[in-house]
């Protein structure tokens, strides 16, 4: 009785991360993802799609990148700035800390602004855009 409960529970939870794993976007689609993986990537796309949400942006206008940048390019006005009388301090917006990803993106070849972490989502449509746009490129060009 005990193992068949066991399975039973084994059988669901399985299903319910196919399915889960099923509604979050990978390229390539059919990527195999391990249960940890799924769980990182879902709470990744939630945080995404929280910052579409938050901003009122189109997926293809990329909040997450956009903040990255903005906050980098503050950052980058900071330095300058503190060089003088005058010091800004910018704080990272809040929200934004749980859109973050493990994945890196440069954005400055200084060393110090090249570790800015940004919303694999973000950077997964960015690619898909410049993709499109590099075809109708090749399109036109050929007409």
């Amino acid at each position: 009785v005990a193992n068949e409960r066991e399975r039973t529970r084994t059988a669901s939870v399985n299903d319910a991360f196919l399915m889960l794993r099923n509604l979050i976007p990978t390229e390539p689609m059919n990527r195999k993802l391990s249960k940890i993986e799924t769980l990182r990537l879902a709470s990744s796309y939630i945080s995404h799609l929280h910052a579409i949400l938050i901003t009122g942006s189109g997926p293809a206008d990329q909040p997450c990148l956009k903040h990255q940048q903005i906050y980098h390019l503050e950052t980058t006005h900071n330095d300058i700035s503190s060089t003088n009388t005058t010091t800004t301090t910018t704080t990272p917006n809040p929200i934004h800390e749980n859109l973050i990803d493990k994945t890196q993106i440069m954005f400055n070849p200084n060393k110090r602004y090249n570790n800015r972490s940004v919303c694999t989502f973000c950077v997964t449509e960015m690619k898909q855009h410049q993709r499109t746009m590099n075809k109708e490129t090749i399109i036109s060009n050929g007409q």
